[in-house]
């Protein structure tokens, strides 16, 4: 059974990363692009966000809390910081995606980049842009904790 949370938790993490980096560069071809097809790119994220960085999220906490007790059961290992910084930094990771890039990027797809809109569609872009900066981050730093991971 831990060898499909695994999977599931490794699976998961490629989803909400990858997704994540698809939304980057999506991102960073927005600012070459006319501004009056920028909705489209941001209707493409929306759907990134709803299919594959928010499911991904979720699936990565629960799998990983699930791997936890798992190794928490069978006391014959004892845990380094690295499971602690890997649990925390991820959650938080997941709690900003859940709690603020999706439904930013929502709001965001129900604008449009031009018009009366624009100044509201443009702060909230950089409100995403910040959140999902904050989230990749801490999501990188969950994965450095364990790749790092070393059993005591």
């Amino acid at each position: 059974m831990n060898g499909l949370w695994r999977f599931v938790h490794f699976l998961s993490f490629i989803l909400w990363i990858g997704g994540g980096l698809s939304v980057m560069v999506a991102s960073v071809a927005l600012r070459k692009m006319d501004r009056s097809v920028w909705g489209g790119v941001i209707d493409a994220q929306a759907a990134i966000y709803r299919a594959l960085i928010g499911p991904g999220a979720v699936l990565t906490v629960v799998s990983g809390l699930i791997l936890t007790m798992e190794m928490y059961n069978s006391l014959s290992m004892k845990v380094g910081a690295w499971l602690g910084m890997m649990q925390g930094a991820g959650i938080v990771a997941a709690l900003v995606i859940l709690l603020g890039s999706i439904p930013t990027v929502g709001k965001l797809s129900r604008l449009e980049p031009v018009g009366p809109d624009a100044p509201h569609f443009d702060r909230l872009r950089r409100r995403l842009a910040i959140t999902s900066t904050i989230s990749g981050t801490l999501a990188l730093v969950a994965l450095v904790a364990g790749s790092l991971y070393r059993a005591v």
